[in-house]
């Protein structure tokens, strides 16, 4: 397994990533090293891991920013396209609102934008989050 493409339902909010095929890197850059309250903390690294967690199924609970913070992000739904072992692509869609609810869709070209597919055009549309977890792990 291999991620692909983080992405969200509005790109001016959260830009969409592409990662290489091989490896990624996490990378916190400080551009003003005399501003003492701009380190290398506080970038986004963290929140950058909670967010592929989350769309990787983990459990929305109290300390999580998404679940915090419920009121800015309810709008915004989440995708993570993966490259399985297969050979094939698997994008899964969470929204903050309804996150126990799951959309599934297999691919086979990469950096795909599903933001304006109907549910009809999932292959698994607002499933239960352990029916998704059981599929997400036997595709994987």
């Amino acid at each position: 397994m291999k991620l692909s493409k983080l992405y969200s339902n509005n790109d001016a909010v959260f830009k969409p990533i592409c990662f290489n095929e091989g490896f990624n890197v996490i990378y916190g850059k400080v551009k003003r090293p005399k501003e003492t309250d701009k380190d290398s903390h506080n970038l986004g690294k963290t929140l950058l891991i909670s967010l592929i967690d989350f769309v990787l199924l983990k459990e929305l609970a109290q300390g999580h920013f998404l679940y915090d913070n419920k009121s800015k992000f309810r709008y915004m739904e989440f995708y993570l396209e993966i490259l399985t072992n297969s050979g094939k692509y698997l994008t899964i869609k969470r929204i903050v609102e309804k996150n126990s609810k799951i959309s599934i869709k297999s691919h086979d070209e990469k950096h795909q934008n599903f933001t304006m597919l109907g549910d009809d055009d999932w292959n698994e549309s607002m499933i239960p989050i352990k029916k998704a977890v059981k599929k997400v792990d036997s595709c994987l």
